[in-house]
């Protein structure tokens, strides 16, 4: 097992930082209405996350807004008495939406115009990884397209390759080796939650492609991510995340939850500095989450489970009517899977379906008690936001405040239930 983060401390984005994937971006404020662009594909946004965006525009925050839809792609808060919710009419397969105006996305495939492949980020360009992949798969590979925005540390790409078929070419920072090491454990274990009836992606090939760079070329599964986690999919979700239960493998070491354990108390990677840089609202929740905290402090969950570590909606796919695949595995390892429960409730929340989050958090208190629940909601919160902190330039200002919005509503009612309950 990957001993992730021991003796040192990195900067959110090579190691264990995880963000929720949603695209989302503010635009115009006037003087009577605020724009709110946004491209989500296939998902709805809860209200109260559209009236955060138009606050982080510049909208009264102390104002009634109401939110509405123009029918192109476009929602408006406009300072009214009533509100009430729109549905969303964005389609693709794109997994990430990208906001338009204020913030200037590179990822130029959702945002207008062909996608540079020699985008200037550091890392290899495409045609440099495609010759690698080439080479390795002893195979032509082509029809390249972005699956993700430009970030400092990684991209990914789907692709085409000649006998093999669809594949996906994931680029991410080498980690002084430690990526190497993930992809070897990833390359083992993925194949067994596989023989449990889990749907993941076959690892085809993995490799350096550089000093500073490593290649994973995977199988490209069916579908499209999952547009809401209700219903039947929820039940689903719920279902192939029990299957994570009891790895039944010794580790050396604390898992992802020990690293977990470090970055709440220990200030490993400075998750705790960087998260309340992430936007205004950011550092009263970071305050707020430490206090909450206290009662816990230094609690060690076990790490007996298969763990995601960013099971979204995003990286769950789905024919329509049941779930073909879960991809995104880069923080595989053993761990609890109730994080994994903590990030489907998240997204639960961001939709605004609060009592589907509240069931899967209850799942979740169910595996991990109310104390590791307490350790692995603050855990998320403050790894989406550190990592926010430094790929605004990816997903934008405003997501951070979402994020917040998402995090504050959860907290509240955990708090009314356990006051309820005295």
């Amino acid at each position: 097992m990957v001993n992730r983060g021991a003796a040192r401390r990195q900067r959110p984005g090579t190691e264990g930082a995880v963000a929720e994937r949603r695209g989302v971006g503010v635009a115009e404020n006037h003087p009577d209405v605020v724009i709110v662009h946004v491209e989500q594909v296939g998902r709805q946004l809860s209200e109260r996350c559209l009236v955060a965006l138009a606050v982080a525009a510049g909208a009264d925050r102390h104002r009634d807004l109401a939110v509405r839809s123009d029918g192109h792609r476009r929602l408006v808060a406009d300072r009214a008495v009533r509100t009430r919710c729109p549905g969303n009419d964005a389609a693709g397969t794109d997994r990430f939406g990208v906001g338009y105006g204020v913030i200037q996305n590179r990822f130029a495939g959702v945002a207008g115009g062909a996608y540079d492949l020699d985008v200037g980020t550091g890392m290899p360009n495409w045609r440099e990884v495609q010759s690698v992949v080439v080479r390795e798969l002893g195979e032509p590979v082509s029809d390249p397209r972005p699956l993700t925005p430009v970030r400092l540390s990684r991209m990914t790409w789907a692709a085409r390759a000649r006998r093999t078929g669809a594949i996906v070419v994931k680029v991410r920072d080498g980690d002084d080796g430690r990526a190497e090491e993930k992809a070897r454990w990833n390359a083992a274990h993925l194949p067994r939650l596989g023989a449990r009836g889990y749907p993941v992606p076959a690892i085809v090939w993995h490799g350096p492609i550089s000093a500073q760079w490593h290649v994973t070329v995977q199988s490209r599964l069916p579908g499209r991510p999952l547009a809401a986690l209700d219903g039947p999919m929820l039940a689903e979700a719920l279902r192939l995340v029990e299957l994570q239960a009891d790895a039944g493998l010794p580790t050396a070491d604390d898992g992802f939850t020990g690293y977990v354990a470090h970055v709440l108390f220990d200030d490993w990677d400075e998750v705790w500095d960087d998260a309340p840089r992430a936007c205004a609202a950011a550092g009263s929740l970071c305050e707020r989450l430490r206090r909450w905290l206290e009662p816990v402090w230094g609690l060690r969950l076990p790490p007996a489970d298969y763990a995601h570590n960013d099971l979204n909606a995003s990286n769950i796919l789905t024919d329509g009517t049941r779930i073909t695949g879960v991809v995104d595995w880069d923080e595989f390892g053993l761990g609890s899977r109730a994080l994994d429960l903590v990030v489907l409730a998240f997204d639960c929340e961001r939709s605004g379906d609060y009592s589907a989050a509240d069931e899967v958090l209850a799942r979740g208190t169910q595996v991990a008690g109310e104390d590791g629940l307490r350790c692995l909601i603050s855990y998320r919160a403050i790894a989406a936001l550190a990592h926010l902190t430094f790929e605004w330039r990816s997903y934008g200002r405003s997501l951070a405040d979402m994020s917040c919005v998402e995090v504050s509503g959860i907290l509240d009612r955990l708090h009314a239930l356990r006051k309820a309950a005295q």
